[in-house]
């Protein structure tokens, strides 16, 4: 079944109770609910299989050969934070899609998206696209957006075999769309398989755990972040001796921070070889918290 429609986003749909903070937020005071991914759910109904859901600067946004730019985080997006984008016409012809795999062999997708225009109104087509963008599995259908961020959404279903899809905003000229120049205001994709599974927005940068049916969070967590500038775990706590109040925290790049020593605190980083005659031998490189190599711990073993 293809189904296409649109609601103006609630409370309960872009924000959940759950005490998770955001890596890009931390160090924030909190008064009201903490933006995270629904239960810190990953698998089933809630998981959102879409890609930087709120970046589409990312390079998983494809911009069909530069037929649009992307401003990132200049809009108040729906939930009240300034992280929404605003997509540009470069070419009469402005199409934002993004490819995704991974789905359940011929099962039902539901792509949704917020979207409004800075003024007046303006017609674009959503649709989705399968595997080998050769067939439409769903639309293009026209929606009309407004200067109210509304949701919309449209269903389809993959054929027998196919596991991957592409989903699509763009300006569709069969359908008489107006989107030819000027821009755009988008924010919160989500693909969810099944037919409208759910009205949570899941953000594809929350932490997140496996899905089981009994609703229980356990097994290993999940961390993803939107870019590779951003620490995927930050914690802070008054003990610490570091001027930012950081105990523990991964770098983008997968070093380790601890606070402790003298004032300092350290910064664990790659693993460098050695040679032992008697075993394995390697070198943790040391740094401090700003990255200046202090020296090398020595690892060997002696069987």
């Amino acid at each position: 079944m293809n189904g296409i429609g649109a609601s103006p986003p609630e409370a309960g749909e872009i924000t959940n109770a759950l005490g998770y903070v955001p890596a890009n937020r931390a160090g924030d005071h909190f008064t009201g609910p903490i933006d995270c991914g629904p239960h810190q759910t990953i698998g089933g109904p809630l998981e959102n299989m879409a890609r930087h859901s709120e970046d589409f600067a990312a390079a998983a946004w494809d911009k069909n050969g530069g037929s649009c730019t992307v401003t990132s985080d200049a809009i108040i997006a729906p939930d009240g934070n300034q992280t929404a984008d605003v997509v540009t016409a470069v070419t009469s012809t402005p199409v934002i899609q993004q490819q995704v795999a991974g789905l359940v062999d011929g099962g039902t997708c539901t792509f949704y998206i917020w979207a409004r225009v800075p003024s007046g109104t303006r017609k674009v087509s959503l649709a989705i696209v399968n595997n080998a963008y050769a067939a439409y599995l769903a639309g293009p259908t026209q929606v009309t957006l407004t200067t109210s961020w509304q949701r919309f959404k449209i269903t389809g279903t993959l054929a027998s075999g196919q596991t991957g899809l592409w989903i699509v905003v763009r300006q569709f000229a069969g359908n008489g769309d107006d989107w030819t120049t000027g821009a755009i205001h988008v924010w919160g994709a989500c693909l969810q398989q099944g037919n409208d599974p759910q009205v949570s927005y899941a953000c594809t940068w929350s932490s997140q755990t496996p899905h089981i049916a009994s609703g229980v969070a356990v097994g290993p967590t999940v961390i993803a972040v939107p870019d590779n500038t951003t620490s995927p775990l930050k914690i802070h706590g008054p003990g610490s001796n570091l001027a930012d109040s950081t105990l523990l925290e991964v770098t983008a790049n997968g070093e380790l921070i601890l606070a402790g020593g003298s004032g300092n605190g350290y910064r664990l980083a790659e693993i460098a070889p050695a040679s032992s005659p008697s075993g394995w031998a390697g070198m943790l490189k040391v740094k401090t918290p700003a990255g200046t190599t202090l020296g090398y711990i020595l690892l060997y073993s002696n069987p």
